[in-house]
């Protein structure tokens, strides 16, 4: 079988494209943009043909797209004075070019000084000897007066960039025995009414790891193709390598490039333009089925024994509807462990709903092609058919397993990699897709006796377990846009938590959840007593949508009907918490200042006080109308204040009188006003009035803390706004109070190296200088 570094017919790459990604980087090096620049000649890697090997000889080195962007890149790094990151690019351009030409000597040299300004002598002079030919006397010069015994600073590795392995429960003080990645503190029990749910063994304070898993299985969402990690899932958007077979994947170091080859990528780089990119669900069942075939061809035969049996034994008892023909749980019959395993993955529920999503139809048409194609490329026209009983099925489940591993597949001497590879890549480049079947049977256990059959059993299965069980990996990052600061929150992959996936949902849950690339850890928000469930939020919490909008959300993404406890107290009547969400976003009443909740008619909108002595209804349309005024003049203000349109002192009056003007028109708690008193502290701070901007942080604050939780990362980032202010005035003991409030949030939310994380760190060190902390 060719190997994939030295293949030649290449999907979805193109010399023209990588040009211009070249040409717009070299522009931006040029103006000494050398960030952005990096970002071009990334993005030009990924379209950029690789190197091929023609009669054992090397083609030209400057013919090579590949080779020139890498050491454009190098250049940046340079510049940038990141030599580590220099010395890997050059290192990467070595590996695909070949001869002794101008740019050859170009990247020698860059990698010599590389060397002498990390530190590493050793490795200077060793390159300098090597090419000294094509080095110029000024750095050989130099380096004659280096102290030869001086000890070597810096010891270069291929890959500066490593997949930091995490290992399973490393926040956890003691792992489950019985669920993988699970604290001891948890157990899991089964219900009928609950289904698979984890509740407390012990008292829970807050703050306590309880779970922290890797994903089984992580895909990307496409837009983050081009700066993501498509193995670990990690932001790789400058320092990333392709893949060489196609435009799609950038991996973070060599490592996850061949880990995700001999998994899944092998067929993935000819499938994902067959899969239309948009086929999120089709893609996550294509990953999960091959990446169960890598781990039953890597373990040992007895753990493959048990996998394919009972996936036999549950088809079987399905197929002939016994009676204790239940949804499995997923844990090792053996021992009883759930292991987070293919079974497990197998073994998670499967959405009924899925029909009435409007990409259906296309998914349809795609999953019918590359099952056909598999079949026929994989297996070959004739077979293997099993009879009706668990040791014939089990059986022909090895060979399925078997023959969708890399590693048997490189042993059968009839399978040609070249072969099915351009086979797909001449289906997929169909330009109809009027001859394929647009209709997904729906595949009965009682009609699986082929291995075909079989396949689009499983990749069936796979696809309705996403709905439900697929769970965004997601972050929240801010932007300063006009010198308004925008939060947003990037879905960045959809990725499969065996042991996640079993924890039930809450519209007011007791854990958080942070993600550190395919790494997810759960800690509690609060004091959890024993026996307490342990409940996530699955989208929409009590604290940004009401009860009608978080029924409709969960029911139309998750096929349920929430009775968590906030709903369950709405439905009965106590609704102090969908009280506090109105009066986030109530008006002013005209009689008793109450919150009043507003209701919309054609043409006029009501508003109906929701204080118990009150209740009265009024026209707010005036109301309404002023709010949205005073919203578009703040917006406006700030924006010609960035553009010096207006000085800061002016924009500062003009937004004391919009928060004047807003108290007279909304309640105390509409956020609306914490909008402001956020925009107008930050002017303050630009003309140096501390003073008054803690004053009106503070009310800021509990508005925020209101909305979001008092624990929460937006009210974290708020305290520690008003930490740096003390700080500016010499407060330092009010500093050290306040970032003793928001240091735990940002320890569990923020990872190390978000700007969050950092800046807390650095203040943290400011002050423990001071001897205040």
């Amino acid at each position: 079988m060719s190997d994939y570094k030295t293949r030649s017919q290449d999907t979805g790459k193109s010399n023209r494209i990588a040009l211009i990604k070249k040409s717009d980087g070299n522009q931006l090096f040029k103006n000494e943009k050398y960030d952005a620049a990096i970002i071009k000649y990334t993005e030009g890697l990924l379209y950029a043909k690789p190197n091929t090997i023609e009669n054992g000889t090397d083609r030209n080195f400057e013919d090579s797209m590949i080779v020139t962007l890498y050491s454009n890149r190098s250049a940046c790094w340079f510049h940038l004075k990141k030599y580590e990151y220099c010395v890997c690019d050059i290192q990467r351009a070595f590996f695909h070019g070949g001869c002794n030409t101008n740019i050859y000597s170009k990247l020698v040299s860059r990698l010599v000084w590389s060397y002498w300004y990390i530190g590493d002598f050793s490795k200077c002079e060793s390159t300098l000897t090597k090419w000294k030919d094509g080095i110029g006397h000024e750095l050989q010069d130099k380096l004659k007066k280096v102290n030869r015994n001086k000890e070597t600073k810096f010891e270069w590795r291929e890959y500066i960039v490593r997949r930091k392995e995490k290992k399973k429960g490393s926040n956890l003080n003691n792992e489950n025995k019985s669920v993988r990645n699970l604290s001891a503190k948890v157990k899991m029990n089964i219900t009928p009414q609950k289904g698979r749910h984890y509740f407390t063994t012990f008292n829970t304070e807050t703050n306590e790891c309880l779970l922290e898993e890797v994903a089984y299985l992580g895909v990307l969402n496409p837009e983050f193709f081009s700066t993501h990690c498509s193995y670990c899932l990690t932001p790789c958007k400058s320092s990333g390598i392709p893949c060489l077979g196609c435009s799609c994947t950038i991996y973070c170091d060599e490592q996850c490039r061949i880990s995700a080859w001999k998994i899944y990528h092998w067929m993935e780089c000819s499938v994902i333009p067959m899969l239309a990119i948009k086929c999120m669900e089709l893609r996550v069942a294509v990953r999960a089925l091959l990446t169960g075939a890598y781990e039953l061809g890597e373990t040992p035969q007895h753990d493959t024994t048990h996998t394919c049996t009972s996936i036999a034994k549950h088809i079987y008892q399905s197929r002939n509807s016994c009676a204790d023909c239940s949804e499995p749980v997923g844990t090792d019959p053996k021992d009883g462990v759930y292991k987070c395993d293919y079974w497990s993955i197998f073994c998670l529920k499967t959405s009924s709903c899925v029909e009435k999503n409007s990409d259906f139809k296309n998914d349809c048409s795609w999953f019918c092609m590359l099952v056909s194609t598999i079949r026929s490329e994989v297996f070959g026209e004739e077979e293997n058919r099993a009879k009706d009983d668990v040791a014939s099925l089990k059986e022909l489940l090895q060979e399925i397993f078997n023959s969708l591993n890399l590693k048997y597949l490189c042993e059968n001497p009839n399978f040609d990699m070249d072969f099915f590879r351009n086979r797909i890549k001449t289906i997929s480049e169909m330009k109809s897709l009027s001859k394929m079947s647009n209709v997904m049977t729906k595949i009965e256990p009682g009609q699986l006796t082929s291995m075909g059959e079989v396949i689009e059993y499983l990749l069936h299965r796979h696809y309705l377990q996403v709905p439900i069980n697929g769970q965004s990996i997601s972050f929240v990052t801010e932007e300063l846009c006009d010198n308004v600061t925008v939060t947003r929150r990037d879905i960045v992959a959809s990725a499969f938590f065996p042991t996640m996936s079993m924890m039930n949902h809450s519209c007011d849950c007791n854990t958080d959840a942070l993600f550190n690339g395919s790494t997810v850890t759960f800690r509690s928000n609060q004091f959890i007593p024993v026996g307490a469930e342990i409940t996530h939020c699955y989208g929409p919490s009590v604290f940004h949508a009401s009860f009608e909008e978080r029924q409709k959300t969960l029911k139309e993404n998750y096929s349920f009907d929430c009775d968590c406890t906030p709903c369950a107290m709405h439905k009965s009547g106590n609704t102090d918490k969908e009280a506090l969400h109105t009066q986030l976003r109530a008006m002013k009443c005209k009689h008793c200042c109450g919150p009043v909740e507003l209701i919309n008619k054609e043409s006029s909108v009501l508003g109906k006080c929701i204080d118990m002595a009150c209740q009265k209804t009024e026209d707010y349309t005036k109301e309404k109308d002023t709010c949205i005024m005073l919203k578009k003049r703040m917006d406006r203000t700030l924006l010609q204040e960035s553009k010096g349109e207006i000085t800061i002192k002016a924009a500062v009056k003009k937004l004391e009188e919009i928060s004047t003007l807003l108290e007279n028109v909304v309640y105390k708690n509409n956020f609306t006003r914490a909008k402001v008193w956020d925009k107008l502290s930050f002017l303050l701070c630009k003309i140096q009035d501390y003073a008054k901007a803690v004053s009106i942080l503070e009310q800021s604050i509990k508005l925020v803390a209101l909305k979001f939780g008092p624990k929460s990362v937006h009210t974290a980032r708020q305290i520690f706004s008003l930490t740096s202010i003390h700080f500016m005035l010499s407060n330092y003991s009010q500093a050290a109070f306040y970032l003793r409030k928001c240091e735990p949030i940002f320890s569990r939310f923020c990872t190390p190296g978000s700007k969050d994380y950092e800046d807390m760190v650095n203040l943290k060190q400011c002050l423990k200088t001071l001897k205040v902390y």
